[in-house]
This record gives C-alpha cells, sequence and structure tokens, in this order.
C-alpha cells in the first residue's frame, strides 16, 4: 500500500476506511471496527495494543470516549439530502463488546423483545433495513455489510459472509440468522425490513456503536 492510499485505505482490511478514527499517539487512521479489532485481540492475548502501522502503543481510552457524527440518513430514509441532515453522535460500546467476547458470544439466538414484522422483499427502490438482534433492541448492519446482505439476498443465494474484526460471520438468509463461522451454535436473529416494517423497531446502534439516543422510525 502505498503512502497516498493510506489515506483512502485501512492498512487491517485494505479497504476504503468506514467510521475512520485516528490513532492519537501515533495520528495514523483506520475503519472504527478494524482498530477496535487490534484491542480485543491484544487484550485477549494480555499485551499492550499497539498501531498495526508503526506499532506505538496505544491506550484503549481513544475508543471508550470516541464519539463520531452519525447522519440519521445513514438508515436511507434521505440520501439526497445530505446538505439538510441532523446529525446524531454514537459512542463505541468497547467493554461490553469485549466483556461478550471473553464469554464466547451468546448463548442461543438472542432476539429482543420487540415485534419483529419482516416481510418478503420489497421494491428495490424503498429503503430497506438490515439488522441483527441484541439484549434491549436491534443494531444496524453497517452500510457495507448491509449492501452485501441485500445483494446477495436478492440474487437468491442462500447465505453471505462477512468479516468482523477478524472473524468470519455467515449470516443464514433461511433461518435468518448470524452466527461466528467457526462457531454454529452461538447466534443471534437477523431481519430484512422496509421503513413501514421498522415502525417500532428499537435500534440501539450501528455495527456495535451505541447511537447516543435510541432510534426508531415514527
Amino acid at each position: 500500500m502505498n503512502s497516498s492510499n493510506l489515506e483512502e485505505d485501512c492498512a487491517v482490511c485494505q479497504m476504503k476506511k468506514a467510521m475512520k478514527i485516528k490513532v492519537p499517539e501515533c495520528t495514523h487512521s483506520f475503519c472504527f471496527h478494524c482498530i477496535k479489532g487490534v484491542l480485543l485481540n491484544a487484550n485477549e492475548k494480555g499485551v499492550q495494543p499497539a498501531c498495526p502501522i508503526c506499532r506505538t502503543a496505544f491506550s484503549e481510552e481513544f475508543l471508550t470516549k470516541h464519539t463520531a457524527p452519525i447522519s440519521k440518513y445513514s438508515f436511507g430514509d434521505n440520501p439526497g439530502a445530505a446538505e439538510d441532515e441532523e446529525v446524531l453522535e454514537e459512542k463505541p460500546d468497547v467493554q461490553q463488546l469485549q466483556a461478550q467476547m471473553r464469554a464466547g458470544g451468546w448463548d442461543g439466538v438472542i432476539a429482543p423483545n420487540t415485534p419483529s414484522t419482516s416481510q418478503p422483499q420489497r421494491p428495490v427502490d424503498q429503503a430497506v433495513y438490515w439488522l441483527y438482534g441484541g439484549a434491549g433492541g436491534w443494531w444496524k448492519y453497517g452500510e457495507s455489510d448491509r449492501v452485501l446482505l441485500e445483494e446477495k439476498y436478492l440474487a437468491g443465494e442462500p447465505s453471505a459472509d462477512t468479516w468482523v474484526m477478524g472473524f468470519k460471520y455467515t449470516i443464514d438468509f433461511a433461518r435468518m440468522v448470524q452466527y461466528r463461522a467457526d462457531d454454529h451454535y452461538k447466534m443471534r436473529a437477523v431481519k430484512r425490513c422496509n421503513r413501514e416494517e421498522l415502525r417500532g423497531t428499537i435500534v440501539k446502534g450501528e455495527a456495535g456503536i451505541l447511537f447516543a439516543e435510541v432510534w426508531n422510525v415514527e
């Protein structure tokens, strides 16, 4: 990867940076979830996390205290009105994720106690939401995963695979569940819905990052 690409592409996943965040100790930037994966991997090994580029040690404090502006239109409500968009703040819940990973994930399918009204696919011109279940609500997939899932789903594929913080996950469209490729017994519920079907659903955050306020469609 040349120096010019470092500004655009993440050195960890080799893709365009998503939810870009800068390591304060060295100023190198990465996808939020990529650098969080580095942190979690280091914590699992009991070592100090270090920048993947220059190996400068860093503290997890900048991740736990980081907030980033996320457009409400990232849900697909009004992609053409960026200049008028209202900005929401989101805060990563790294400690919760660490505890969950140390515990080995979730036993059984976690489906929040909220109405699930997923129906067969709607016309493609409507906003489509892909959500996965968590305790007390649902979480929105990141944009790249949302696009991947929708493309695979519309193509009639039985499942889709994605990588999250170094782990391969499979989304099974027949059962509408997500599980880690190396552990088929710990699952999360998944649902696909449009704006109308999403009414009343509690959306806690995006891709594991908590929104500052609970989001739902009114």
